[in-house]
């Protein structure tokens, strides 16, 4: 195959990767900005009012508490204080921990929040 058609060809196949809206190095996305203020705030003691929920399947099973914007984790051993007021809403009191979600790609997937040393107030 002359060489003019193999460069051609993986110009071709670069495509759709430029295509995909892959931002230049260095350059700030709105998820950044909105990860970075969720980072400003780990560690800090929040309230958090929603439904608790039971997620995931057996083994791997996690309790949440959904509120109007997502789910909050709730660390495993923190999980048994919670563990009679699945369906109910409840508000609590507790350290909020944030991690970074990243996919095997490189490719940031949001914010994970999750609750630990909770208080239980209503």
């Amino acid at each position: 195959m002359p060489l003019i058609k193999i460069l051609l060809l993986l110009f071709i196949a670069a495509l759709p990767l430029n295509a995909m809206g892959a931002a230049a190095p260095g350059a700030a996305s709105g998820a950044d900005k909105v990860e970075a203020e969720y980072m400003k705030d780990d560690g800090k003691q929040v309230t958090v009012s929603g439904t608790v929920r039971i997620v995931g399947s057996m083994p791997f099973t996690e309790t949440v508490i959904s509120d109007n914007d997502a789910d909050w984790f709730i660390d495993k051993e923190e999980q048994l204080k919670l563990a009679g007021y699945e369906g109910q809403t409840v508000t609590v009191s507790g350290k909020a921990r944030y991690t970074s979600l990243v996919l095997a790609n490189g490719e940031r997937a949001g914010v994970r929040r999750a609750l630990t040393n909770i208080k239980i107030l209503q």
